[in-house]
């Protein structure tokens, strides 16, 4: 694994009109923009940026509609992390203040690797519980088998293991956020999903109300033993919810507890 830490910095979701995506996260969740070019929008998210991309300015070598990069302060062996089951996809490429690459994950799920010098790192705590504005709680990969991932994101990538429910769901500490692998592609409420994006927010009810007039598409409520979860479909078609979790499943409570044995 990685000697330094790795933390998921940086969701991107790809979209076609970009201006009614920035209109959906800016002006109804209230996310704070914090950079804009002509093919992308950076917002504010809590612990992570949440950056909206334009499709056709997309630098990923595959097809998809979401991807996340992690950070890392240390140095990557290409040729050693190959062997400990890193399948990169194309070369490493040297960027102001860095290098970048990318990588293949279990079941195709893209990612980037950013290592950057200590002072250009995004720091982890952005913002707080307390904050108006909706946070990325967690953001979950659809897997076939999680005997077969959670070797790799805990053992290859080194991401601190949280907890896992045997055929269902594994949790990893990212570094701010939780990265979380679901067994199969039900994301809830009968939601078929690769992925998905958990807002943490008190305010679940409210931005519900008002999805449709920004564009979104309501999918569902669903009571659960944790906290309600109001799913939907963001402008650019992704799949995401807001929860207002009872405070033991509290982003800020999941982060904290002791690691379970995997």
């Amino acid at each position: 694994m990685f000697q330094k830490n790795v933390q998921l910095t940086h969701l991107f979701i790809l979209c076609i009109a970009l201006e009614y995506t920035e209109a959906f996260y800016e002006h109804l969740l209230g996310l704070e923009m914090l950079d804009r070019n002509e093919g992308q929008i950076f917002f504010r998210a809590g612990n992570c940026i949440l950056a909206v991309q334009r499709e056709r300015v997309c630098v990923m070598p595959n097809t998809v509609s979401s991807f996340t990069v992690f950070e890392s302060c240390g140095n990557f062996d290409k040729e050693k992390l190959q062997r400990r089951g890193l399948s990169f996809e194309g070369p490493i490429e040297q960027q102001a203040g860095g290098r970048m690459t990318w990588f293949c994950g279990p079941y195709d799920h893209m990612h980037g690797l950013w290592e950057t010098e200590a002072r250009n790192q995004v720091p982890i705590a952005l913002a707080s519980a307390a904050s108006q504005s909706p946070r990325v709680a967690y953001y979950f990969l659809a897997v076939d088998d999680l005997k077969v991932a959670i070797p790799f994101y805990r053992d290859v990538l080194g991401l601190q293991f949280i907890e896992a429910r045997e055929g269902l769901y594994a949790l990893f500490n990212a570094g701010g956020i939780v990265l979380g692998l679901r067994q199969g592609r039900d994301a809830g409420a009968g939601i078929d999903a690769e992925s998905w994006t958990v807002f943490e927010t008190s305010r679940c009810e409210e931005f519900y109300g008002e999805l449709e007039r920004f564009g979104g598409y309501p999918l569902g409520i669903r009571s659960e033993t944790h906290g309600k979860v109001y799913w939907f479909r963001s402008p650019g078609g992704h799949i995401q919810c807001f929860h207002d979790p009872q405070p033991e499943y509290a982003l800020d409570s999941i982060l904290k507890r002791s690691p379970m044995p995997a």
